[in-house]
């Protein structure tokens, strides 16, 4: 039953949120022991959408949250474990570690931002890695969650996170 999957989906995300839609379909898919197919894709997409009317958990791009949860906790990479795809982290989870890493810093050259960012989450500083870390930070800069003088990166004017803002209007 619908209902069942649901409550999949909402187990997974009072767990493990922020977690990419696509981690968690693979999750379920998993648990009962079967695999991808239209139909079933169909069905998976049936209930996050039945899910998020029920408020069982939020969908926020393509990414599903725990309800409640505001500020995205850092999960680091561990050693021994396998790096989560960077389209995988949510992009609240690498502006906390943008801000954690500029907390310890005070301030920061621009590059060596995105390249902690990236080991932060275990990967190596590749061109694409540090492309999809680079549209988070510049995203915050636009925001002005961060300030950049010269190639040094500091704390921004603001001191809300995203989701405390979104609520305030």
């Amino acid at each position: 039953p619908l209902s069942n999957i649901v409550d999949g989906f909402q187990a997974i995300a009072n767990a493990e949120g922020p977690i990419s839609i696509r981690i968690a379909k693979s999750l379920i898919l998993d648990a009962w022991g079967t695999r991808r197919g239209k139909k079933i894709d169909e069905r998976l997409d049936s209930a996050i959408h039945r899910g998020q009317q029920q408020r069982a958990f939020v969908v926020n791009g393509n990414f599903l949250w725990p309800l409640g949860m505001k500020i995205a906790p850092l999960r680091v990479h561990m050693a021994g474990q396998r790096a989560r795809p960077m389209q995988d982290i949510a992009p609240e989870e690498m502006e906390v570690a943008a801000r954690e890493c500029i907390k310890g810093a005070v301030t920061i050259a621009y590059q060596d931002l995105l390249r902690e960012i990236c080991r932060l989450f275990g990967h190596k500083a590749t061109a694409e890695n540090m492309l999809w870390v680079e549209k988070i930070v510049r995203s915050m800069l636009d925001q002005e969650e961060l300030r950049m003088e010269g190639d040094k990166v500091s704390q921004g004017g603001i001191s809300t996170f995203p989701a405390e803002r979104a609520d305030a209007t």
